[in-house]
Formats: C-alpha cells, structure tokens, sequence
C-alpha cells in the first residue's frame, strides 16, 4: 500500500469503529433514549397500575397525600425551629486585621 495512503486509511478505518458509538450517544438526549422514555411520568405509571389492578383508591390516595402533607409541615416547622436555635454563624475577618 502507498506510505500516502496508510494515514487515510486508518483513519477511514478509526471513523468507521467509532460511529456506531457516536450515533447511539447523540440518540440519548435528556429523558428520551433511542426515541423512547426511559424514565416513566407519572400519568403513564397510573395507567399501568390501573390496567394492574393495583392502583390506590382515591380515598386511600387522599390518605396518602394528608399523611405527606402532614410530614411536610413536621419537617418544615422543625427546620424552621433548628434555624432559631442554631448558633451564629461565624463572622468573616474585617480587611483591616483587627
């Protein structure tokens, strides 16, 4: 083969091994992979779990969402508790070093 020649076939060859990675990382872009959801929404989870037959009633989906709503207020009333009682925080030296 032509000493030429050798650097442009290797490189047709390096490109040819390297495009069908290529292609499949510029197929994923954020929740969609290869032109699917890889990720499944909310609405989608519902309608399997109906066709399951294992979806909450709305009563105990109301019960859920009191039971999160009450942990909610827990936790927000304790962070608001632990920020009144923490200590100070630390001042930054002033620029004159006193």
């Amino acid at each position: 083969m032509n000493r030429k020649l050798m650097p442009v076939a290797a490189t047709a060859l390096l490109a040819a091994l390297l495009a069908p990675g290529l292609a499949l990382a510029q197929a994923r872009n954020a929740n969609v992979w290869d032109g699917r959801h890889h990720e499944p929404e909310a609405g989608a989870v519902r309608a399997d779990e109906r066709a399951a037959g294992i979806a909450l009633s709305q009563q105990q989906q109301a019960e859920q969402n009191q039971t999160l709503d009450q942990i909610g207020r827990q936790l927000t009333e304790k962070a608001q508790r632990d920020a009144a009682t923490a200590p100070p925080q630390p001042r930054p030296p002033n620029s004159s070093g006193r």
